[in-house]
């Protein structure tokens, strides 16, 4: 019996350290797997001169995800550290994909954001998720 059991945890201890060796790392696009409709996100801000281009894109699975709205807000940092708004959209996609670009020109100089909030909907269920882009300084 004690054989059996210093074996079992033996194996115990040899799987662990082979899944944590072994494990593939999640690029910064993946979504957490607590999502049920929602497979990847990702919020993109480019700014050329003192026009920003805002890209976001969340998938879903096929034959599951049924229309994904997209929040996209453009945000500024303060001196304090807290974001105002500069400007906002939204889009409604039908189907698996959602996907929105919008383009704000004649920004100040300052610290810049995206923060992208996609609402993924299966039938009349739906998730939220929430997706910030790299801080961008012109």
């Amino acid at each position: 019996m004690f054989k059996k059991l210093v074996s079992l945890i033996t194996v115990a201890v040899i799987l662990s350290f082979l899944l944590t060796f072994f494990s593939i790392p999640v690029s910064s696009s993946d979504v957490s797997p607590c999502y049920l409709y929602t497979y990847s996100a990702f919020s993109t801000l480019t700014i050329s001169g003192t026009t920003a281009t805002c890209t976001s894109t969340a998938k879903g699975y096929i034959g599951l995800t049924t229309k994904v709205y997209t929040y996209q807000a453009l945000e500024k940092k303060n001196s304090n550290n807290s974001w105002s708004l500069v400007e906002s959209w939204g889009k409604n996609d039908i189907g698996y994909i959602g996907s929105a670009t919008n383009v704000k020109s004649g920004l100040a100089p300052g610290t810049y954001r995206l923060r992208t909030s996609f609402t993924v909907y299966a039938g009349s269920e739906y998730e939220i998720v929430e997706v910030l882009s790299f801080e961008k300084t012109i």
